[in-house]
């Protein structure tokens, strides 16, 4: 049976020695063809039958053999290797003409150039794989070295773009110093406010010249750093240390989120300086609390703190709820906080201490002036509201003040508690009151009452006021109150 036709000739011309040919394949798919063919034996095989994409290309090619033939050239036309260098010499040249961004060439450079470096390139590439199967990692090939080479090059321009510590740091403070630098988008308090502007000056001290990238080395220096820290009589305290460690950890998520960092290379700061609080905060005896009213009614200045004192001690009021900020008036200085006396209803009688319950709320004209989730409504002792009367009847032509701001001074305080030899820490009398109060059998309150009172959490109970107080010392405490009129107390 003949076999089946799977093409068909179109059409044939002569060039010398070598045939063109237009040729039509029916099977598998109908297409053209152009061939040419040369059986010389002084061309070489590769040459002899070649397929071409259009009849012009068939006899050009054709033509040019033809020429080689006849002058005895054919080895220079017909050198593979010198075919595909041409090419590539053509891509070359086409390539800095139309100057492809892919490629960046300078127009300086040359075709040696190019084929120097490739040769280097490759040279270079098996080293490379030579080392990673010593090392019995597997082969790579060129793409993916060239792909290494772009990244590790886009990293080192990253990394030239980093920010200097110092810049960093002094954006994160600008954020933390705004109105929404605290937990859930509020302003900071003032002595927040001056804690983190101190910690952060600090650490841009230590390595602000430093390009942020270099967290992670200079992790080392930083505990260092922190180790060394020194306070008023030596070393500084474990619990200052974790407050440094803390803040610093707080920066580094702040550059994470900033997209600087791709993780907090400070993260592990506060567990190396992790301590436990073993001591119980400070509590004053009765007596030295007794002793600060007693010289306080010696003098003027002195007699004008009464109020103050009087909520320090038998409210419980944070020190920085009655007096923050400067000493400024606080028409000049926003900041500048002093408890306001619209907040006290005199009237406001409370049923468990015999005194007066007041309002502390967490904001004051959009500026903090108390810690704590939310509002509370405080107890002023009894004593207290006796203190407030005496003061009153001295000083305020017998009124309790409703309106204005608490008066306090730091210079007349300091030389106060100077005079009545009390050792002071900033939250002292805070805690005597609510340990008292917390202890004071002869107020029948629920569990958690004096934990809302005064903005606790049931934590802060356990860490700081488990600490049983005497009944004894809680009645003397809330028994110290002025004595006859012009009299001071004994």
């Amino acid at each position: 049976m003949p076999k089946t036709k799977t093409e068909k000739q179109i059409r044939k011309e002569f060039v010398g020695k070598i045939k063109v040919l237009e040729v039509l394949i029916l099977k598998p798919k109908k297409k053209t063809t152009f061939r040419t063919i040369c059986r010389s034996s002084a061309v070489p095989k590769s040459k002899q039958r070649k397929s071409w994409a259009t009849w012009d290309e068939a006899v050009a090619f054709a033509s040019k053999l033809n020429q080689a033939i006849l002058t005895g050239k054919v080895n220079d036309l017909d050198d593979e290797k010198l075919f595909k260098l041409r090419e590539v010499y053509e891509r070359f040249q086409t390539s800095k003409v139309l100057e492809q961004r892919n490629l960046n060439w300078s127009r300086n450079n040359t075709f040696e150039d190019v084929v120097d470096t490739g040769i280097k390139f490759l040279a270079l590439t098996e080293q490379l794989n030579d080392e990673r199967l010593r090392a019995g990692l597997g082969r790579k090939t060129l793409p993916y070295f060239l792909g290494d080479f772009e990244s590790h090059n886009n990293i080192q321009v990253q990394k030239s773009k980093l920010p200097s510590f110092e810049k960093a740091i002094g954006n994160f403070l600008e954020y933390k110093l705004s109105p929404n630098g605290g937990k859930g988008n509020v302003p900071l308090q003032h002595k927040a406010r001056t804690e983190w502007s101190r910690i952060m000056g600090i650490l841009s001290n230590w390595v602000g010249e430093n390009s942020i990238d270099r967290g992670e080395i200079l992790y080392s220096f930083i505990t260092n750093k922190i180790s060394q820290l020194q306070g008023n009589d030596g070393a500084a305290t474990p619990l200052t240390k974790h407050r440094y460690a803390e803040k610093i950890k707080e920066f580094g998520s702040w550059l994470v989120r900033q997209k600087l960092w791709n993780r907090n290379e400070f993260s592990e700061l506060p567990i190396d300086f992790a301590f436990t609080k073993k001591s119980l905060p400070k509590v004053l005896k009765p007596g030295q609390v007794k002793k600060l009213f007693t010289v306080a009614q010696t003098k003027e200045e002195w007699i004008k703190l009464i109020p103050y004192m009087s909520f320090l001690f038998f409210a419980g009021a944070r020190p920085e709820e009655l007096a923050a900020g400067s000493e400024k008036p606080r028409e000049q200085d926003k900041k500048n906080h002093r408890f306001n006396w619209g907040l006290v209803d005199w009237e406001f009688d409370s049923k468990v201490t015999g005194g007066i319950i007041y309002n502390q709320p967490i904001f004051e004209d959009g500026v903090q002036i108390s810690k704590g989730a939310r509002d509370r409504k405080p107890e002023f002792s009894a004593c207290g509201v006796a203190w407030m009367r005496w003061w009153a009847e001295k000083c305020n032509g017998d009124k309790l003040p409703t309106s204005g701001r608490m008066y306090f001074q730091r210079r007349p305080w300091s030389a106060l508690r100077k005079a009545a030899e009390v050792e002071w820490s900033h939250d002292v009398a805070r805690h005597s009151f609510t340990s008292y109060a917390h202890h004071n059998g002869n107020w029948d309150v629920v569990e958690d009452y004096w934990l809302r009172k005064c903005g606790h959490t049931a934590d802060t109970y356990k860490k700081y006021y488990e600490n049983q107080q005497s009944q004894k010392d809680c009645e003397a405490y809330f028994s110290i109150t002025p004595l006859e009129k012009n009299n001071p107390a004994d």
